[in-house]
């Protein structure tokens, strides 16, 4: 194993059952995003990004010093070390920031220094998203030094130009909410259940879903990212991020049926990829629309890692505050009180039979909606809140699936 994925396992342990400052993020989402920006600057180092996994383990946690220089192995454990060590504070040595990060700009290696950049710049957009861009600017401004000295210079010195641009942006914006940008990016989650009970609807199932892909590459406005997750008790990532005509048909040997009901670790971890992703994308490659489909026919049964409050803890703050839309499609269950029980409102839920007609119902429904909600943010809010994008699913159980 890599250094990089011993690093990662030791800062998920060190970092087990901490938040960051919103109070619903594990803390281990800040590490990966500083690792997942030096990826997208081309940083490929193992020494750099094992330091990135682990810049604040001997800070904020019980790791000690020689855990860490085991995990980095013979090879790489004292450079790991060194790295980590020379990105940790002292507060009582040095009681001003300020002054501690002239002196690591002053002291650290370059792959340290690196790592603090990227580490500068993913707190920097925190505060941004926690609404507070005058702590962001101040923030980042502190860090001058590292940014003076890191290397990549050219491609930090772009980061630090996108970072201030939308510092600039959300300073101009009502408080706490950012206003849309008309980017006319689209991104689509698809949460779709395969737990044992869908197991009549396989077939019409994957049908829907690739017809309803097929219609998107034809209609689509703008450009449309699809990601998909697939759940029983454990959720598979089958596409992440990939534009809708590069989206491959789903086959049986992708949807396996089996298992039970974990949606809310689905879910979950589907909302926390799309906030990451939003979080490292410059402002002009941020999604203008972020909607998210869940299909399920049955109630949760499964889940360990996300709790109902903590769902709709985020389901709300990303409605709230950057108009992500979530769409609930229920079958067999009372689709309105579990929905809203996640967060999620009225307008955005449909109940639905759960037979093949039923089943195409919805993706005939979302086939019709998407192109238009696509469009515009005005047009997606619309169609929404007005509930018409599921009128035909709502006839079809008004007439076949109330008892």
């Amino acid at each position: 194993m890599k250094c990089t994925e011993k690093l990662r396992t030791l800062a998920e342990r060190g970092h087990a059952g901490q938040f960051r400052k919103d109070g619903t993020t594990p803390y281990i989402e800040h590490p990966r995003a500083v690792v997942a920006l030096l990826e997208q600057w081309g940083v490929a180092d193992d020494v750099t990004l094992a330091i990135a996994w682990g810049h604040d383990l001997l800070e904020d946690t019980a790791v000690t010093p020689a855990e860490i220089r085991r995990a980095g192995g013979i090879l790489h454990g004292a450079a790991i070390l060194e790295g980590i060590q020379s990105l940790t504070r002292d507060s009582e040595r040095w009681p001003d920031k300020r002054e501690w990060l002239r002196e690591v700009a002053r002291t650290a290696g370059p792959k340290a220094l690196l790592v603090k950049a990227a580490d500068r710049i993913c707190n920097t957009r925190d505060f941004l998203a926690l609404g507070e861009p005058d702590k962001a600017r101040d923030y980042l401004a502190d860090a001058a030094p590292i940014f003076a000295l890191a290397p990549e210079t050219e491609t930090v010195a772009a980061e630090l130009e996108l970072v201030r641009a939308e510092i600039d942006e959300a300073s101009e914006d009502s408080p706490g909410k950012r206003q849309p940008i008309e980017t006319g990016i689209t991104e689509l989650y698809f949460v779709l259940d395969r737990s044992g009970s869908m197991e009549p609807l396989v077939r019409s199932t994957i049908d829907g879903f690739n017809e309803m892909l097929r219609k998107q590459k034809q209609a689509a406005q703008g450009e449309l990212f699809v990601s998909t997750v697939l759940f029983d008790d454990r959720d598979t990532v089958l596409h992440s991020h990939i534009p809708v005509a590069d989206v491959p048909v789903l086959t049986r040997r992708d949807y396996k049926i089996g298992g039970c009901t974990a949606l809310l670790d689905a879910l979950g971890g589907a909302i926390e990829h799309a906030i990451r992703h939003q979080r490292s994308a410059p402002a002009v490659r941020r999604a203008q629309n972020v909607i998210f489909v869940i299909i399920t026919d049955g109630l949760e049964n499964a889940s360990k890692r996300f709790s109902r409050s903590r769902i709709r803890d985020l389901v709300r703050r990303q409605t709230d505050r950057y108009d992500w839309e979530f769409l609930y499609m229920g079958a067999n269950i009372d689709s309105f009180e579990e929905a809203g029980s996640l967060g999620i409102h009225h307008s955005h839920v449909a109940n639905w039979v759960a037979d093949a007609t039923g089943a195409g119902k919805n993706f005939e429904a979302l086939s019709a909606a998407m192109p238009c909600c696509c469009e515009s943010t005005l047009e997606r809010k619309k169609r929404f809140l007005s509930g018409a994008w599921k009128k035909s699913i709502d006839e079809d159980f008004e007439a076949r699936g109330k008892k």
